[in-house]
């Protein structure tokens, strides 16, 4: 399995090529089983001591024609984690100190519940380190997703088909795309703009501002239960190269509210039919991320937030960047992730010259490049999104001070 980001050099019809190429070769890869738990057992690795941590342990699954080994991939260890209601913090110690004491745990509780049906979402191997591990272990299968037989994946190809022709109608194309076993990210846009000049006139404090930016959407898929269908529309802003990615749009649960009586009864004909309607649901949040209203709504997020003067609306008490750091952590950031937030913060405000809620919310979106996955990097551009909405008196109250106003 490949995670891919695109160079900014491709073109886009290059980039919808290779995205599609690579997404088919994922959908043929797929093997699915659902088995029930019974007939699943997890047995240390023979060397585990050299392996690394998830790898550390196999699935051994009982079949017809005898045993299948099959390697567990990271978001499957997730996943048997949390249908088993083992704590991951723990699950993950015994895994890199005792996998020997994490498979009797595993097994003890498979076996609780003997009948339980579990889907198991795997690959046959895509990469070399993919088919070395095979080789090796005797494992032509990796597992990518444990789930609940009634989980409805909603396919990523299936997807591509519905939205990619209404992006070429906007006149946007793919910018950018991410695949990974537990993820898929696809990104587009339109041609760029300029973005405050109404605006300016309006607002003094805006005086020799101007922000190019393209506007487009970012869809998120899930074909292992890790997250929940998401289309939102992005603002990428030209001068720095930073995303936004804005929230307050819409998102919908695979499974929906269907109870398991119905999940059973449901045909295939059915299913398929409710994937498509779906879908349609998809790109009808697509077509409306390139109307004007949701172009003037960010455009004015932007220039409001850009008016708000941090140095005179924070307590006299308050370094500024003890508040930037404080925001940072209201927003969950690791120590790291804030080091780079402050380090971004300077730099947007010595770019610019000004220190406003929209330098904040540009110092997250700046330092969301350095993330360690596209997904980390997608949740620090939402929250860049969510400081620029957010009203200055309430991030000062989130850091534990009041404002002066």
């Amino acid at each position: 399995m490949t995670t891919n980001t695109t160079p900014d050099v491709e073109v886009g019809n290059e980039i919808e090529d290779r995205m599609r190429a690579e997404v088919a070769a994922l959908r043929d890869a797929t093997v699915d089983a659902i088995t029930p738990s019974g007939a699943l057992t997890l047995v240390p690795t023979l060397g585990f001591a050299d392996a690394p941590p998830s790898d550390r342990v196999l699935l051994k699954a009982e079949t017809g024609q005898g045993a299948t080994n099959i390697r567990v991939l990271e978001g499957a260890h997730d996943q048997i984690a949390d249908k088993l209601g083992i704590p991951k913090r723990y699950y993950d110690r015994m895994l890199v100190d005792r996998p020997e004491l994490l498979c009797s745990n595993v097994n003890t509780w498979l076996r609780a519940k003997p009948e339980a049906k579990r889907l198991v979402r795997m690959l046959t191997p895509i990469t070399e380190d993919e088919h070395a591990f095979a080789e090796r272990h005797g494992a032509k299968l990796s597992a990518r997703a444990f789930l609940s037989d009634r989980f409805r994946p909603l396919d990523h190809g299936g997807l591509l088909d519905v939205v990619l022709p209404e992006i070429a109608k906007a006149g946007a194309t793919v910018t950018e795309y991410d695949l990974s076993e537990k993820y898929f990210h696809v990104r587009f846009a339109t041609a760029s703009e300029e973005i405050l000049e109404r605006f300016v006139a309006q607002q003094p404090a805006l005086r020799g501002l101007t922000e190019i930016a393209s506007f487009g959407g970012g869809i998120r898929n899930s074909e292992t239960g890790h997250a929940a269908l998401s289309v939102r529309p992005i603002v990428n802003i030209d001068r720095c190269t930073n995303v936004l990615v804005v929230t307050d749009m819409w998102r919908v649960a695979h499974v929906g509210g269907r109870s398991a009586e119905e999940q059973e009864h449901f045909g295939v004909d059915t299913r398929q039919l409710d994937d498509a309607a779906t879908f349609l649901k998809v790109r009808d949040r697509v077509i409306q991320m390139f109307s004007p209203d949701v172009k003037r709504m960010a455009a004015s997020a932007i220039a409001e937030a850009a008016g708000v003067d941090l140095a005179a609306a924070l307590p006299a008490e308050k370094p500024l960047m003890e508040f930037v750091e404080g925001v940072g952590r209201r927003f969950e950031l690791g120590e790291a992730e804030l080091a780079t937030l402050q380090d971004c913060y300077v730099a947007e405000a010595t770019e610019t010259g000004r220190s406003s809620r929209w330098t904040l919310s540009q110092a997250f979106t700046a330092s969301a490049k350095q993330a360690d996955s596209f997904q980390r990097k997608a949740e620090i551009q939402e929250i860049g999104w969510k400081v620029l909405k957010s009203p200055i008196k309430s991030l000062i109250e989130a850091t534990g001070r009041r404002s002066r106003n």
